[in-house]
């Protein structure tokens, strides 16, 4: 996912409010607090769960997004309303450790950005489900209590994209005023991802390895269908730190459903890179059918550890971030490279 444009967020006051369209910019709401801070989550079923800016993520649990928004343009102003109004939410469905959702309110000349952080208990993977239908616009006008396009809302990407929102009808018009704000709530569902992704190096097996100023060291990226279903299209990416180089890679398939490979063989592998520099690597293999519940597909590489890298006197933590991605579910893995450097 690519994070919302982080452009400077204007500034006004209820007394002071701004001449033309202007969305979530007052500092000073006496209902709202500060409107910069429009995106909140909460966890469901839970008495004590309040809307937070930054939440911890667990398998199995239903959560709730607030979203508000207000154009705060001066109702004297002759071009104050607010065209083309939409609000878009994105997020990674895959996350592990920590990550953001953001959500994108915008118009015509106008826009405005906020994020929850939001993250999960180490090596505990969770895969984020938004619930289609349950995006609800609540306001003052008569489109209060519509439900909007989940599609558009979830899964726009760009700001070409988004949900239309409104006041009056879901057309996009906002006027300037109390009367128009409002806030859409939504809700997503969290699980364990349909696959796992591991990241290792050994020996013996690890999710993290010593080693010294110019040691080559293997890491194997393993992936496992744990679904139900046959699974195809895997997208393995690779990112390492500075320092370390991605030098060699092949695939190996286990436990597939050929009688032939049944003990493991190669499969074909597609490998593009986005840089000259080494430290990311993008891979697609050409595995004969779907793997299916059970199966496990493993991208084996040589990591080098660069003899003059970003290293300090002791040692160095480094980091070799992969993920796995099947249509929309991207499940993240890290392997920690602890570089013992020479004073």
């Amino acid at each position: 996912m690519n994070p919302s444009p982080l452009l400077k967020h204007p500034e006004f006051s209820v007394e002071d409010p701004p001449d033309e369209v202007t969305l979530n910019s007052l500092t000073d709401n006496p209902v709202q607090g500060d409107e910069r801070n429009f995106f909140q989550v909460k966890e469901l079923g839970q008495a004590d769960s309040a809307y937070s800016d930054e939440i911890v993520l667990v398998p199995d649990r239903e959560y709730e997004g607030y979203v508000y928004f207000h154009n705060d343009a001066s109702e004297r102003s002759a071009d104050g309303d607010a065209v083309d109004a939409h609000l878009l939410v994105q997020a990674d469905r895959g996350v592990l450790g920590s990550s953001s959702m953001y959500a994108d309110v915008f118009a015509q000349g106008a826009y405005a950005t906020d994020d929850v952080r939001i993250s999960t208990w180490p090596q505990t993977p969770v895969h984020i489900n938004f619930v289609s239908g349950s995006a609800v616009l609540h306001t003052n006008g008569k489109a209060n209590g519509a439900v909007l396009d989940s599609n558009d809302l979830f899964e726009g990407g760009s700001l070409a994209d988004g949900t239309l929102i409104g006041c009056d009808a879901i057309d996009g018009r906002l006027e300037s005023g109390e009367r128009c704000s409002g806030y859409v709530s939504f809700q997503f569902t969290t699980s364990e991802p349909p696959f796992t992704v591991s990241t290792t190096s050994g020996p013996p097996p690890g999710n993290s390895v010593r080693v010294r100023p110019g040691d080559e060291i293997s890491v194997w990226t393993e992936y496992e269908n744990t679904g139900t279903t046959p699974q195809d299209d895997l997208e393995f990416e690779l990112q390492a730190n500075s320092g370390l180089q991605i030098v060699r890679e092949g695939t190996w398939l286990f436990r597939g459903s050929l009688l032939s490979c049944w003990m493991g063989c190669d499969v074909p592998v597609r490998i593009y890179r986005d840089s000259d520099d080494l430290t990311d690597l993008r891979a697609f293999p050409d595995n004969p059918e779907p793997l299916g519940p059970g199966q496990v597909l493993r991208l084996d590489y040589t990591v080098k550890v660069s003899d003059e890298g970003p290293y300090q006197c002791g040692n160095r933590w480094l980091a070799i971030n992969s993920s796995v991605t099947i249509g929309a579910d991207t499940v993240p893995s890290r392997l920690i490279v602890d570089v013992d450097s020479v004073c």
